[in-house]
């Protein structure tokens, strides 16, 4: 009888069969796409893991290493002086020319070992090399012991004429020298955040020229007076009727932070709003002359006020025409911050005040969307969340 083991072996490997098969190519275009669904959304707290990944796909052979050279160079963040001397060094670079997005600094206090935040003048020198950048966000390090940066528009218009996105926080703002508003031609989205001088808000908006804005983010820290809102309504109101999407957000909380009716009743275009949980939301819905399609409640970036459901809540429960149509309500989690007051509202009343607006929201055939909150006192996720927004 024949071996059974024996008769159920493979047949004696040829040596054409023990050599190593080398796959087909793929399409340069098709290797570009993986490495960019690899990659992490962009933040400034995922450009180390962007970093650690585009270096494994270097080592998979040359196209990959060129591609990946690529795409570390398309989106670029300097976050010290050292990081964008070295960039510049490459400025003959066929890479660089390539950078369609920059990110500047972090406002990372609490770790003094950090080498020097970019500066203004290297933000100027970087502007000048990168003539086809479309989007740039720039902070300032809040450090007692370094300046702020600070933006020039003439410069800004100047040298990044195609800019589509532009984000600013911590920095301070310059006028043109000749005091003529600055014309970003292309310029869609716009975020301008805790800003140390409130008035450098409204300088910027007087002193530029948007002609295709549609999207804004303002968001303001401690200290915004009465009189900053007041001076602020007119240039903001001139940009009204063309947004689409609007975010407004304080760090604290008061009757002085209430832009004026006028504002509200000329947002004839917006689709997307975004408020603080706190804020006057049922007379603003009041007052807009369009249906909205998405509303987000935002939370605080600190511990105070307690995060409360009842302004929506009011607002959905005599619905004004602005919400006739709304699609999308954005929430965030029903939670208590991690040092309540013993005094604020309990977690109990807070999940509590979330399940009335999600009935409501019911109700209206209003879909509710739950998302992650920034974490406490963090003042770069307050503000890319902001941005995620549309």
């Amino acid at each position: 009888m024949d071996n059974p083991l024996k008769a159920g072996s493979p047949p004696p490997a040829q040596p054409d069969d023990e050599a190593p098969r080398q796959l087909p190519s793929l399409p340069t275009e098709i290797v570009q796409r993986i490495m960019q669904l690899a990659l992490p959304r962009l933040s400034f707290k995922t450009f180390r893991e962007r970093y650690d990944i585009l270096l494994v796909l270097c080592r998979v052979n040359k196209l990959w290493a060129a591609l990946a050279q690529r795409e570390l160079y398309r989106h670029v963040w300097l976050n010290h002086e050292v990081a964008a001397d070295a960039y510049l060094a490459n400025s003959s670079s066929t890479l660089l020319q390539g950078t369609n997005s920059l990110r500047l600094n972090e406002a990372d206090v609490d770790q003094p070992a950090t080498p020097p935040a970019v500066t203004t003048t290297l933000l100027d020198a970087l502007l000048k090399r990168l003539p086809k950048l479309s989007v740039l966000h720039a902070t300032s390090k809040t450090s007692a012991h370094e300046e702020g940066v600070t933006v020039d528009l003439s410069a800004l218009s100047r040298s990044c004429p195609d800019l589509e996105r532009l984000a600013i926080d911590f920095c301070r703002i310059a006028p043109s020298a000749n005091m003529a508003p600055q014309r970003l031609s292309f310029l869609r989205h716009l975020a301008l955040s805790y800003f140390a001088d409130p008035s450098d808000l409204e300088l910027f908006l007087r002193m530029t020229d948007l002609p295709r804005l549609e999207s804004l983010v303002f968001i303001q820290g401690c200290g915004t007076t009465g009189e900053d809102i007041e001076d602020l309504a007119a240039p903001l109101s001139r940009y009204a009727p063309q947004l689409k999407a609007f975010t407004l957000s304080f760090a604290d909380t008061g009757p002085h932070n209430q832009l004026p009716s006028s504002f509200w009743s000329a947002l004839s275009s917006l689709e997307a709003l975004a408020l603080d949980h706190d804020y006057t939301i049922p007379s603003v819905l009041q007052l807009l002359p369009a249906p909205l399609r998405r509303l987000q409640v935002r939370p605080s970036l600190q511990y105070l006020p307690p995060l409360t459901f009842s302004p929506v809540a009011d607002a959905l429960k005599a619905p004004p025409p602005s919400i006739k149509y709304l699609k999308e309500l954005l929430l965030p989690p029903a939670e208590a911050a991690p040092n309540a007051s013993p005094n604020g509202p309990t977690l109990r009343n807070i999940q509590r005040g979330r399940a009335e607006v999600e009935e409501l929201c019911r109700a209206l055939k209003v879909e509710v969307v739950t998302e992650d909150r920034f974490a406490y006192e963090d003042y770069i996720g307050h503000l890319e969340h902001a941005l995620s927004f549309r």
